[in-house]
């Protein structure tokens, strides 16, 4: 039988956005209660900064660089969550990596509507100009919740213990039936130098390929979209605070506001692998731009120009220059699939966040789903903190899966429609192909001028927020 090294109430493994939102959470409650919580993460964390942390306003306004290519964007019930007492963590965010968006645009070929959005469609808010939602640099957020595990208002030392290394084997303690997490820095740590960690509860938060959800023999369906998102960073011709989306037959571009004011945008275009590696690996930057602009504007962006076309009116983007942030690359790419387990528990293990499922990226809906998983986890285990009830235990895990699952399914399959919906394609010529563009600028138009359709989408769009 393995012997124990360590024993904790909650051990979650990984430490990206999802995983740290469940550290962040359970934090207070746990050191409150006399509780113990791990967070496993491969790789250790930068230095803690000192003082007081760079403002972008301090600089001037051509100086601003964005940390990497990679940006979430967050909807207002998931900036509930972060800003909520628990957690503590969007206030850490600098204004300057958090650009709120009060407008969408949604467009498919130029003769079809413009779908429009507006952040006062959130009726039920009581904001006086409340925003669709806020781009945020993913760097700085998760420099934000290591601010808050590593110290709390009072300078003292937060309740989570950190763990580096990665999970190499999952069994379960025969005499409690607890989880026993293997833990080692790499493949070539020698056993006697393998931590073993028994919790009561393993939450596994270590993405779409997560080991623990293997180990933890817990079913996985995916499917491949044979798509890459290739993402960076480009000045436009003026600043904005709109948040732009276009729907080709290869997959949707979008393009969104970042640098507090909107002077730069990130750009997420779903294409083919084979163009997706041109324009990370191949293009110029000319190339690229020329690219973006032609697919944002092109009468049909299906065919080939040798010019990009102008912007059909001033507030429309135009990407002038790419931005080199200040981690590389400039630019990057990654495949695209679509992933769901259709049972987030078993035997003290419960998955949130990619590790339960995986959607395309066409709205942005990926990070929120799963801070939404850790609200809801983080939520059920303090309260059984507070009963005294065993947090691993299956009631509770049951109710999470409840509640988690059929709305994450609902998402995952409103997205694959509406990306399977703009990319259906037939010949120009047919009465099929002809109905079908109708039918999409029919139903392009409704999402526009009717009230409650349109709100409806905005309500599923922020989370209910």
């Amino acid at each position: 039988m393995s012997r124990i090294t360590r024993a904790v109430d909650v051990a979650i493994v990984g430490g990206g956005l999802v995983g740290m939102a469940v550290a962040a959470g359970l934090a207070d409650a746990a050191r409150a209660v006399g509780a113990t919580v791990a967070l496993v993460d491969a790789s250790a964390w930068p230095p803690a900064e000192g003082g007081r942390r760079e403002s972008v306003r301090d600089q001037a306004e051509e100086a601003y660089r964005p940390e990497s290519v990679r940006t979430s964007s967050i909807t207002p019930a998931a900036r509930d969550f972060l800003n909520s007492d628990a957690v503590d963590v969007w206030r850490r965010v600098p204004i300057e990596r958090r650009t709120p968006f009060r407008t969408m645009k949604v467009y498919g070929r130029r003769r079809h509507p413009v779908m429009r959005f507006e952040g006062r469609d959130r009726v039920w808010s009581d904001e006086d100009d409340p925003p669709l939602g806020w781009i945020v640099e993913n760097t700085s957020l998760l420099q934000a919740m290591r601010e808050r595990l590593l110290t709390s208002t009072d300078d003292e030392r937060a309740g989570v213990q950190r763990l580096v290394g990665q999970v190499q084997q999952l069994d379960w303690d025969a005499s409690t039936g607890w989880p026993l997490l293997h833990i080692a820095r790499d493949a070539s740590t020698p056993a006697a130098r393998v931590e073993r960690v028994a919790a009561r509860l393993v939450v596994a938060a270590d993405g779409g390929r997560s080991s623990v959800r293997r180990l933890a023999d817990l079913s996985w369906y995916t499917q491949p979209y044979h798509q890459e998102a290739v993402v960076a960073v480009v000045h436009t011709r003026q600043p904005h605070d709109t948040a732009w989306q276009r729907f080709l037959s290869t997959g949707p571009l979008a393009v969104l506001p970042m640098g507090g004011r909107g002077q730069c945008s990130n750009i997420v275009w779903s294409t083919t692998p084979d163009e997706a590696h041109w324009l990370v690996q191949e293009a110029s930057e000319a190339a690229f731009l020329h690219e973006v602009n032609r697919a944002l504007h092109a009468e049909d962006a299906e065919r080939l120009q040798v010019e990009a076309p102008a912007p059909p009116s001033s507030d429309w983007p135009e990407a002038t220059e790419l931005v080199a942030p200040r981690t590389p690359p400039t630019r990057a790419h990654f495949p695209l699939h679509l992933g769901h387990a259709p049972r987030y528990y078993r035997n003290h293990v419960v998955l949130v966040g990619d590790a339960a499922h995986v959607v395309h990226p066409l709205a942005g809906q990926g990070v929120n789903l799963g801070l939404a998983d850790a609200e809801s986890l983080c939520r059920r285990v303090t309260a059984a903190w507070h009963s005294g009830r065993d947090v691993g235990e299956e009631a509770l895990l049951a109710a999470y899966q409840t509640e988690r699952l059929p709305q994450n399914a609902l998402m995952l399959a409103s997205l694959h429609g509406i990306r399977s919906w703009f990319a259906w394609r037939l010949a120009e010529d047919t009465p099929l192909a002809q109905a079908a563009d109708a039918v999409r600028s029919l139903g392009m138009q409704a999402a526009t001028h009717w009230t409650p359709l349109r709100r409806l989408f905005v309500q599923m769009a922020t989370g209910g927020k």
